[in-house]
Protein backbone atom coordinates (compact mmCIF):
# COMPACT_ATOMS: atom_id res chain seq x y z
CA UNK A 1 0.00 0.00 0.00
CA UNK A 2 1.26 3.49 -0.80
CA UNK A 3 2.52 5.70 1.99
CA UNK A 4 0.06 8.30 3.33
CA UNK A 5 -0.06 11.43 1.15
CA UNK A 6 2.35 14.19 2.03
CA UNK A 7 1.37 17.81 2.32
CA UNK A 8 1.52 19.28 -1.20
CA UNK A 9 4.11 21.88 -2.14
CA UNK A 10 2.42 25.31 -2.34
CA UNK A 11 2.35 26.65 -5.91
CA UNK A 12 4.27 29.82 -6.82
CA UNK A 13 2.41 33.03 -6.06
CA UNK A 14 0.22 33.98 -9.02
CA UNK A 15 -0.04 37.44 -10.50
CA UNK A 16 -3.76 37.39 -9.68
CA UNK A 17 -2.77 37.56 -5.97
CA UNK A 18 -1.04 40.94 -6.40
CA UNK A 19 -2.45 43.70 -4.17
CA UNK A 20 -5.46 45.45 -5.69
CA UNK A 21 -4.55 49.03 -6.71
CA UNK A 22 -6.48 51.60 -4.73
CA UNK A 23 -7.44 53.40 -7.96
CA UNK A 24 -9.65 50.51 -9.13
CA UNK A 25 -10.61 48.95 -5.78
CA UNK A 26 -14.06 50.55 -5.64
CA UNK A 27 -14.64 50.00 -9.35
CA UNK A 28 -13.90 46.27 -9.01
CA UNK A 29 -16.28 46.09 -6.05
CA UNK A 30 -19.07 47.74 -8.03
CA UNK A 31 -18.50 45.58 -11.13
CA UNK A 32 -17.84 42.30 -9.28
CA UNK A 33 -18.50 39.28 -11.51
CA UNK A 34 -19.15 41.30 -14.67
CA UNK A 35 -18.17 39.26 -17.72
CA UNK A 36 -17.29 36.15 -15.69
CA UNK A 37 -19.17 32.95 -16.56
CA UNK A 38 -20.08 30.16 -14.14
CA UNK A 39 -21.31 27.91 -16.95
CA UNK A 40 -19.51 24.55 -17.03
CA UNK A 41 -19.15 24.85 -20.80
CA UNK A 42 -17.04 28.01 -20.39
CA UNK A 43 -14.66 26.67 -17.72
CA UNK A 44 -11.56 24.49 -17.80
CA UNK A 45 -13.31 21.24 -16.90
CA UNK A 46 -13.90 22.04 -13.21
CA UNK A 47 -13.70 18.39 -12.16
CA UNK A 48 -12.32 17.17 -8.84
CA UNK A 49 -10.12 14.10 -9.26
CA UNK A 50 -8.37 11.86 -6.75
CA UNK A 51 -4.83 11.07 -7.83
CA UNK A 52 -3.89 7.39 -7.84
CA UNK A 53 -0.49 5.68 -8.01
CA UNK A 54 -0.70 5.34 -11.80
CA UNK A 55 -2.11 8.82 -12.50
CA UNK A 56 0.00 10.58 -15.20
CA UNK A 57 0.05 13.74 -13.07
CA UNK A 58 2.14 11.88 -10.45
CA UNK A 59 4.87 10.79 -12.87
CA UNK A 60 7.69 13.29 -12.31
CA UNK A 61 9.25 12.32 -15.65
CA UNK A 62 6.04 12.48 -17.66
CA UNK A 63 4.68 15.29 -19.78
CA UNK A 64 1.54 15.62 -17.62
CA UNK A 65 3.35 15.87 -14.28
CA UNK A 66 2.06 18.56 -11.90
CA UNK A 67 4.37 19.89 -9.18
CA UNK A 68 3.40 18.48 -5.80
CA UNK A 69 1.14 15.79 -7.26
CA UNK A 70 1.17 12.38 -5.61
CA UNK A 71 -1.24 9.53 -5.00
CA UNK A 72 -3.86 10.28 -2.39
CA UNK A 73 -4.16 14.01 -3.10
CA UNK A 74 -6.94 15.91 -4.86
CA UNK A 75 -6.32 17.43 -8.29
CA UNK A 76 -8.44 20.41 -9.35
CA UNK A 77 -7.63 21.10 -12.98
CA UNK A 78 -7.77 24.81 -13.75
CA UNK A 79 -7.56 25.94 -10.11
CA UNK A 80 -4.88 28.38 -8.96
CA UNK A 81 -4.14 25.76 -6.28
CA UNK A 82 -4.59 22.52 -8.25
CA UNK A 83 -3.10 20.02 -5.74
CA UNK A 84 -4.76 19.81 -2.32
CA UNK A 85 -4.83 17.52 0.66
CA UNK A 86 -8.37 18.35 1.81
CA UNK A 87 -11.35 20.27 0.40
CA UNK A 88 -14.06 22.29 2.14
CA UNK A 89 -17.24 21.96 0.08
CA UNK A 90 -20.97 22.59 0.16
CA UNK A 91 -22.74 19.76 -1.70
CA UNK A 92 -25.41 21.07 -4.06
CA UNK A 93 -27.08 18.21 -5.90
CA UNK A 94 -26.37 14.64 -7.00
CA UNK A 95 -27.10 13.70 -10.62
CA UNK A 96 -26.56 10.52 -12.64
CA UNK A 97 -24.73 10.04 -15.93
CA UNK A 98 -22.47 7.70 -17.85
CA UNK A 99 -19.12 9.48 -17.87
CA UNK A 100 -16.54 8.69 -20.55
CA UNK A 101 -12.77 8.84 -20.05
CA UNK A 102 -9.99 8.62 -22.62
CA UNK A 103 -8.14 5.31 -22.82
CA UNK A 104 -4.99 4.97 -20.72
CA UNK A 105 -6.09 7.43 -18.01
CA UNK A 106 -5.59 10.34 -20.40
CA UNK A 107 -8.44 12.40 -18.98
CA UNK A 108 -12.06 13.37 -19.44
CA UNK A 109 -13.73 12.68 -22.82
CA UNK A 110 -17.51 13.10 -22.58
CA UNK A 111 -20.63 12.39 -20.57
CA UNK A 112 -23.90 10.74 -21.55
CA UNK A 113 -27.40 10.71 -20.14
CA UNK A 114 -27.70 7.08 -21.31
CA UNK A 115 -25.21 4.30 -21.96
CA UNK A 116 -23.75 4.61 -25.51
CA UNK A 117 -25.07 1.72 -27.64
CA UNK A 118 -21.58 0.73 -28.81
CA UNK A 119 -20.21 0.33 -25.27
CA UNK A 120 -19.34 -3.27 -24.38
CA UNK A 121 -19.38 -4.55 -20.77
CA UNK A 122 -16.06 -4.70 -18.93
CA UNK A 123 -15.83 -8.22 -17.43
CA UNK A 124 -13.77 -6.90 -14.50
CA UNK A 125 -16.28 -4.25 -13.39
CA UNK A 126 -20.11 -4.40 -13.67
CA UNK A 127 -20.33 -0.57 -13.64
CA UNK A 128 -17.84 -0.03 -16.48
CA UNK A 129 -17.98 -0.37 -20.27
CA UNK A 130 -15.45 -0.01 -23.10
CA UNK A 131 -16.11 1.75 -26.41
CA UNK A 132 -14.52 0.60 -29.72
CA UNK A 133 -11.87 3.35 -29.48
CA UNK A 134 -10.81 2.08 -26.05
CA UNK A 135 -12.46 4.85 -24.07
CA UNK A 136 -13.90 3.83 -20.71
CA UNK A 137 -17.53 4.57 -19.79
CA UNK A 138 -18.48 4.49 -16.12
CA UNK A 139 -21.83 4.51 -14.31
CA UNK A 140 -21.36 7.75 -12.38
CA UNK A 141 -23.00 9.58 -9.52
CA UNK A 142 -22.13 13.23 -10.12
CA UNK A 143 -21.90 15.28 -6.94
CA UNK A 144 -21.86 19.00 -7.72
CA UNK A 145 -20.33 21.10 -4.96
CA UNK A 146 -19.64 24.72 -4.10
CA UNK A 147 -15.87 25.10 -3.68
CA UNK A 148 -13.87 28.33 -3.63
CA UNK A 149 -17.12 30.17 -4.43
CA UNK A 150 -17.44 28.24 -7.69
CA UNK A 151 -19.21 25.18 -9.07
CA UNK A 152 -17.19 21.93 -9.21
CA UNK A 153 -18.02 18.34 -10.07
CA UNK A 154 -16.87 15.31 -8.08
CA UNK A 155 -17.52 12.20 -10.24
CA UNK A 156 -18.22 9.07 -8.19
CA UNK A 157 -17.81 5.83 -10.12
CA UNK A 158 -16.93 2.25 -9.23
CA UNK A 159 -15.96 1.97 -5.54
CA UNK A 160 -16.59 5.70 -5.05
CA UNK A 161 -20.30 4.93 -5.24
CA UNK A 162 -19.84 3.88 -1.61
CA UNK A 163 -18.75 7.40 -0.67
CA UNK A 164 -21.68 8.94 -2.58
CA UNK A 165 -24.17 6.67 -0.82
CA UNK A 166 -22.66 7.38 2.60
CA UNK A 167 -22.77 11.13 2.09
CA UNK A 168 -26.34 11.08 0.78
CA UNK A 169 -27.49 8.71 3.56
CA UNK A 170 -25.90 10.95 6.19
CA UNK A 171 -27.58 14.05 4.78
CA UNK A 172 -30.92 12.27 4.42
CA UNK A 173 -31.02 11.41 8.13
CA UNK A 174 -30.73 15.02 9.30
CA UNK A 175 -34.31 16.33 9.64
CA UNK A 176 -35.84 19.72 10.23
CA UNK A 177 -37.56 19.66 13.65
CA UNK A 178 -40.82 21.20 12.39
CA UNK A 179 -41.25 19.52 9.01
CA UNK A 180 -39.52 16.20 9.76
CA UNK A 181 -38.16 16.41 6.21
CA UNK A 182 -34.46 16.25 5.34
CA UNK A 183 -32.55 19.50 5.29
CA UNK A 184 -31.44 20.54 1.79
CA UNK A 185 -28.22 18.91 0.64
CA UNK A 186 -26.48 22.29 0.83
CA UNK A 187 -27.47 23.05 4.44
CA UNK A 188 -24.15 21.77 5.80
CA UNK A 189 -20.49 22.05 4.81
CA UNK A 190 -18.11 19.11 4.68
CA UNK A 191 -14.39 18.51 4.63
CA UNK A 192 -13.40 15.97 2.00
CA UNK A 193 -10.27 13.89 2.46
CA UNK A 194 -8.90 10.76 0.84
CA UNK A 195 -8.53 7.38 2.46
CA UNK A 196 -6.52 4.34 1.36
CA UNK A 197 -8.45 1.23 0.31
CA UNK A 198 -7.47 -2.16 -1.08
CA UNK A 199 -8.72 -5.58 -2.09
CA UNK A 200 -7.27 -8.65 -3.82
CA UNK A 201 -7.01 -6.71 -7.12
CA UNK A 202 -4.95 -3.80 -5.77
CA UNK A 203 -5.03 -0.60 -3.77
CA UNK A 204 -6.39 2.88 -4.43
CA UNK A 205 -7.61 6.04 -2.71
CA UNK A 206 -11.27 6.72 -2.05
CA UNK A 207 -12.99 9.79 -0.55
CA UNK A 208 -14.31 10.32 2.97
CA UNK A 209 -16.00 13.28 4.67
CA UNK A 210 -16.23 15.16 7.97
CA UNK A 211 -19.25 17.30 8.84
CA UNK A 212 -18.13 20.92 9.41
CA UNK A 213 -21.53 22.25 10.50
CA UNK A 214 -24.08 24.63 9.04
CA UNK A 215 -23.40 26.41 5.77
CA UNK A 216 -22.90 30.19 6.04
CA UNK A 217 -25.86 32.15 4.68
CA UNK A 218 -24.06 33.57 1.63
CA UNK A 219 -22.85 30.12 0.55
CA UNK A 220 -26.30 28.63 1.27
CA UNK A 221 -28.01 31.13 -1.03
CA UNK A 222 -25.44 30.62 -3.80
CA UNK A 223 -25.72 26.82 -3.53
CA UNK A 224 -29.53 26.98 -3.57
CA UNK A 225 -29.50 29.05 -6.76
CA UNK A 226 -26.99 26.71 -8.41
CA UNK A 227 -29.08 23.69 -7.41
CA UNK A 228 -32.18 25.13 -9.07
CA UNK A 229 -30.22 26.04 -12.21
CA UNK A 230 -28.58 22.60 -12.48
CA UNK A 231 -31.88 20.77 -12.11
CA UNK A 232 -33.44 22.99 -14.78
CA UNK A 233 -30.45 22.47 -17.05
CA UNK A 234 -29.58 26.18 -17.17
CA UNK A 235 -25.97 25.49 -16.23
CA UNK A 236 -24.30 23.27 -18.79
CA UNK A 237 -22.54 20.30 -17.20
CA UNK A 238 -19.70 18.76 -19.23
CA UNK A 239 -20.97 18.01 -22.78
CA UNK A 240 -23.09 14.95 -23.40
CA UNK A 241 -26.70 15.62 -22.53
CA UNK A 242 -28.76 16.57 -19.53
CA UNK A 243 -28.14 14.35 -16.48
CA UNK A 244 -30.88 12.77 -14.43
CA UNK A 245 -31.51 13.34 -10.75
CA UNK A 246 -29.83 10.46 -8.98
CA UNK A 247 -31.26 8.15 -6.38
CA UNK A 248 -29.11 7.78 -3.29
Amino acid sequence: MSAPPKKPTPPPAAATHDPLPAAIDKLCEQDAGDGISSDFADLDRPIIRVLQTNSPQCDARGAEYIEGAEAGLFWLSGSLTPIRETLTVVPIVQLHSFMEWLAGRQGYANRHADLPPDAAPDPSNPRRWVRPDGNIVEDTKEIYVLLDKGLWLLPCASTRHQFARRLMSYAQQRRHPRTDKPYPFYARRYELRTTAASNAKGHWYNVAFNDLGWTPEADYLQARALSADLKRGLLSPPPGGTPRLSAA
